[in-house]
């Protein structure tokens, strides 16, 4: 197993736990606060998966999956967490290619299930 995630998260502690969660599975982890930092991670870093926070500053995370679609880090498979939303965001998010969509709070063994859906063997 393993992989880069870049986790897009303006929730430091939120953040936090999920990059150790995951690097404890296996995985490799970048953490973003805002969408200007998410934009430049997933161009300079090329991670194979990135889970998206929808409210983040200086943007939102569908605008930051609509953007990082024309460049090179596209084939990244995207998994939303989000403490907001609805149906319509989850539309949004889906017509963009999301793997998966979350609700905050997220049962982690669920997110960990998604993850290895899109890395696994």
């Amino acid at each position: 197993m393993g992989g880069r995630i870049l986790i897009v998260e303006d929730d430091r502690d939120c953040a936090r736990v999920m990059a150790q969660r995951l690097r404890a599975e296996g995985y490799e982890t970048l953490l973003a606060q805002d969408a200007y930092q998410a934009t430049r991670l997933a161009r300079h870093d090329h991670p194979n998966l990135i889970i998206m926070d929808i409210g983040i500053p200086a943007g939102d995370g569908v605008q930051v999956h609509a953007r990082l679609n024309d460049m090179p880090c596209a084939a990244a498979p995207v998994i939303y967490v989000s403490g907001r939303g609805g149906d319509e965001l989850e539309q949004r998010a889906r017509e963009l290619g999301a793997a998966a969509v979350f609700r905050k709070p997220v049962d982690f063994n669920e997110l960990l299930r998604a993850v290895n859906g899109c890395l696994g063997p």
